[in-house]
């Protein structure tokens, strides 16, 4: 058999384990089209149902007949949602998470249908009430028991069709790799019982393009039968009798060049994109963060304005409810400022430039004024050096850090003690306090964001701010680590690059 039928054979088995590749990625390609056809379904039923509660609220509140309208217009939509969900999923978690979820739905209907309809006699007849009667009230706390039921079985829906979509695409990855994997044995066992057959004539073939190779320009292959290797063998004699002729060092030193230089550019684009990509991030934070303000502002709004209305007709019980309500909405409002200030670390910040340290201690020290006259502390500093830096991230690393000693104290009064080290290269910042001290188990963890080694009750805040600080420190080129003790106190550290 002649190498060029071997080499057909070869690429008759490459194509078909292409043709298998292909054909696996369009089966798995359409088990994910399903998957995110289905997610994209109960995404929009969660999405209409968040507006017929919206709709319901302003039902309650206005009683106007638009509301009542919009309402049921709404529902409709989702019914129909659930009957075209009804042909879709067919396992049997996801059909009994529909069928919770419709029950919730067609209670929630019936119920908020009843008030609205009660309500709408009442408002026709002579002493239009301007309430709703115990009974009506009784319905209205059922129906919204049944819309937070409604909303978690469509939220575990959407959890159950997401893993059934990561599931999809694992299985694709699988039987891709699977087939790749089969289809490089096939290749290599061709290529092996090729190389066994012709051993011995591309040995010769070898050995002579190593002696030429070698600089024995005058070596010549000998060239016997008619098949690829003796034309092989052939034109490697005419290449040697003409590199004999124009062969130089040059030409290898050439070659070496451009091929570092591609290995430069590829890295240099390489880093291009990463660049790209990490400021992308850092954006879609920013406006992801930016747009649910709105959504909040109105939860809390909404909320405040049920509980002035309708002051005189809740009970203890609900306006502790409507509490929960805003300052988990405060509270929210709170995080995602603070996601606001993490995301803008690398995108708003100030180019570098020449800042006293003492300066920013001093500021920082002023912004936590009250803080420190509330809790007795004693804050001192050695000579502090000028860094290059941003100043307002600087000023916001030493309130971040002193903020925390202070909040973290322990029986004694707060002492902090704030002093900075030449270390050759850059500058050594230290800031002492005794406090409570933190395990040194948790030396990442406390600088991962909104991670917390306390309960909120215990100790309020967010979880982000030791996170900023080593962001602002890996902006500045730095790093920020901690030393403690648990029980007295902790010192952590940061440099700032000279």
């Amino acid at each position: 058999m002649r190498i060029k039928t071997r080499l057909r054979l070869n690429t008759i088995i490459s194509l078909s384990t292409v043709i298998l590749i292909l054909l696996s990625l369009s089966l798995s390609f359409r088990a994910i089209f399903i998957a995110d056809r289905d997610m994209d379904l109960v995404d929009e039923m969660r999405k209409v149902s968040f507006e017929r509660i919206l709709l319901r609220d302003e039902y309650f509140l206005y009683q106007e007949v638009r509301a009542k309208t919009q309402w049921q217009s709404k529902s409709e939509v989702l019914l129909n949602f659930f009957a075209l969900a009804d042909t879709r999923f067919d396992q049997e978690e996801d059909k009994a998470l529909l069928q919770d979820a419709r029950k919730d739905f067609n209670a929630t209907f019936s119920q908020m249908s009843k008030v609205m309809e009660s309500h709408a006699k009442q408002d026709t007849g002579l002493h239009k009430s301007p309430g709703f009667s115990e009974a009506e009230l009784r319905l209205i706390s059922q129906g919204i028991l049944k819309a937070y039921s409604l909303t978690d079985n469509l939220n575990r829906l959407h959890e159950s069709v997401q893993k059934k979509t990561i599931r999809a695409q694992n299985r694709g990855a699988f039987i891709v790799v699977l087939f790749i994997l089969g289809g490089i044995i096939a290749i290599i066992i061709n290529s092996t019982v090729i190389g066994r057959t012709l051993a011995k004539r591309i040995t010769a073939l070898g050995k002579g393009v190593e002696i030429m190779g070698a600089g024995n320009l005058d070596y010549r292959i000998a060239a016997e039968g008619d098949d690829e290797l003796t034309t092989l063998a052939m034109a490697s004699n005419e290449m040697a009798a003409k590199l004999k002729q124009s062969y130089t060092s040059v030409d290898n030193l050439q070659k070496e060049i451009a091929e570092r230089m591609l290995v430069e550019e590829k890295l240099t684009i390489s880093m291009a994109d990463l660049q790209r990509s990490n400021k992308e991030l850092e954006q879609f934070a920013y406006v992801a963060s930016h747009d649910l303000q709105e959504p909040l502002r109105m939860v809390a709004s909404y909320t405040q304005l049920l509980a002035e209305r309708y002051e005189n007709q809740l009970d203890d019980k609900a306006r502790k409810f409507i509490h929960y309500a805003v300052d988990g909405a405060v509270r929210m409002q709170l995080l995602i400022n603070d996601l606001l200030a993490y995301s803008r670390i690398g995108t708003k910040g100030k180019p570098l430039a020449p800042v006293s340290a003492h300066a920013v201690v001093g500021e920082a020290i002023n912004n936590l004024k009250m803080k420190i006259d509330e809790t007795k502390a004693i804050i001192t500093n050695d000579e502090l050096p000028e860094v290059r830096a941003d100043a307002s991230q600087l000023v916001q690393l030493f309130q971040n850090l002193i903020g925390n000693a202070l909040k973290f104290r322990g029986a004694e009064d707060p002492r902090i003690h704030i002093s900075a080290r030449d270390e050759g290269r850059e500058w050594l910042f230290m800031i002492r306090d005794n406090g409570i001290g933190i395990e040194p188990q948790y030396a990442d963890k406390i600088f991962i964001i909104f991670q917390r080694l306390h309960t909120k009750e215990e100790y309020p805040g967010s979880g982000i701010g030791l996170a900023i600080c080593k962001k602002i420190v890996e902006r500045h080129g730095g790093r920020i680590w901690f030393d403690s003790e648990p029980g007295r106190g902790a010192t952590f550290y940061f440099t700032i690059p000279k």
